[in-house]
């Protein structure tokens, strides 16, 4: 379901429908969906990609305007790829308080800094290199280009969710209700995926269990 679209989500909406003759109520009902999620404030459902230049002697980036958490960090070199590690913002100033005072060389650890408005490195880069950010976005407001930037499980509720409200205009509440019953479910899913992943990434990975594990570059 990566590619969806708006129009995606309405069809697929439409097909679980007996009629087809209210595509404009229900593209709304859809809209006024995923606002309803965004007004929610409990957690980001859209994904944001940044890539962004360094040069040598940068040791922080500005975070996106729209950033909320990382989900990925990665360094591109000329002939591989190195995943960087977050390491929680106390932890990291205790390491290295003022990382622009490291030695150059290329860094392993990252923290979030400076009220989320920053990401610092362990060290200045060596060289010139490009990183690719995946993050959790704040949600814009709902239109026909950021519903593909939804998650997955953020679609399949609203999708579940149009069709109760779709059901709902056909005065069909038991069909209704249970659609409205089964998008609760996914956005419970949804709850729990973000929370369990915000969990993992405030987890500190330790040099020694970096070791055992093995590096990822």
């Amino acid at each position: 379901m990566a590619a969806l679209t708006l129009s995606d989500i309405l069809t697929r909406v439409l097909r679980y429908l007996p009629s087809t003759n209210m595509n404009t109520e229900v593209q709304d009902a859809i809209l006024e969906r995923m606002n309803y999620l965004i007004s929610l404030d409990i957690f980001p459902f859209q994904d944001g990609y940044s890539y962004a230049p360094v040069i040598s002697g940068t040791w922080y980036l500005v975070t996106p305007t729209d950033f909320a958490s990382v989900k990925e960090m990665v360094v591109y070199t000329a002939d591989s790829e190195k995943y960087l590690y977050k390491m929680d913002s106390k932890t990291f100033s205790e390491r290295w308080p003022m990382p622009s005072n490291q030695d150059t060389g290329m860094p392993t650890y990252y923290a979030i800094r400076v009220a989320e408005g920053q990401i610092w490195f362990n060290c200045p880069f060596d060289a010139s290199y490009t990183i690719r950010m995946l993050f959790n976005k704040i949600p814009d407001d709902a239109t026909d280009t950021t519903v593909s930037q939804l998650s997955e499980l953020a679609k399949i509720t609203i999708e579940k969710w149009g069709c109760a409200d779709g059901f709902r205009m056909m005065g069909e509440h038991d069909r209704a209700d249970r659609m409205e019953q089964e998008g609760n479910k996914s956005l419970a899913a949804m709850k729990r995926r973000y929370q369990l992943a915000m969990e993992n990434d405030a987890r500190i990975i330790s040099f020694k269990e970096q070791y055992f594990k093995g590096s990822r570059y």
